[in-house]
């Protein structure tokens, strides 16, 4: 086992990694209590520069030992996975009402280094994997040439909404919001 402290952002910002949440796990299950929570976190964060981060769980994985440069290194979420899929409906609501640059975050840089695998074919484009009653929504959501499934998450797509319309809110606020989530901390546990 192997745990240390990370940025979220930085976590998320390594090339060529899908996080997969495999299918014994339960489906996404936060509530609107839970973003609002995480909301209020970040924005309290975001405005005293005293606070240089702010811890908000573990993510626990286990990592596949076979690994090759040409392909995605898969990584099975086994703890997180909440927190996980909760931060990454966020980084897309943040992406889709993003025109410019604000606190370092462009619409690509989102996209790019937080949602996809540049690079990735089929499923391997996207950096998380739900399990399969919420992954085709996520999909929908991060890939808009993607139809939503017949059959719709509705907690991912209300959480979705809620933060969608708490930055819509605050848009005077977005550059201190993007110092919120770049302060979030994680403990990253790899087990072998």
């Amino acid at each position: 086992m192997k745990a240390e402290a990370v940025e979220f952002l930085a976590f998320l910002n390594v090339q060529k990694t899908q996080f997969i949440i495999p299918p014994y796990q339960r489906s996404y299950s936060w509530d609107k209590e839970h973003c609002e929570k995480l909301w209020q976190d970040i924005e309290k964060i975001s405005t005293n520069e005293k606070i240089k981060a702010h811890f908000i769980g573990s993510i626990v994985y286990i990592k596949d030992d076979i690994y090759h440069q040409s392909s995605i290194n898969k990584l099975l979420v086994i703890d997180g996975q909440q927190r996980l899929t909760t931060l990454t409906l966020l980084l897309e609501a943040l992406r889709e009402i993003t025109n410019d640059e604000i606190g370092g975050f462009s619409q690509a840089e989102i996209r790019d280094y937080y949602l996809i695998n540049q690079y990735g074919k089929n499923e391997e484009k996207y950096k998380l994997i739900l399990t399969q009653n919420d992954k085709d929504t996520l999909i929908a959501l991060i890939d808009k040439d993607k139809a939503q499934p017949k059959e719709t998450s509705i907690k991912l797509q209300s959480n979705f909404d809620f933060f969608k319309e708490k930055l819509e809110q605050n848009k005077d606020k977005l550059e201190a919001i993007c110092k919120g989530i770049n302060k979030l901390l994680i403990i990253d546990v790899s087990l072998e």
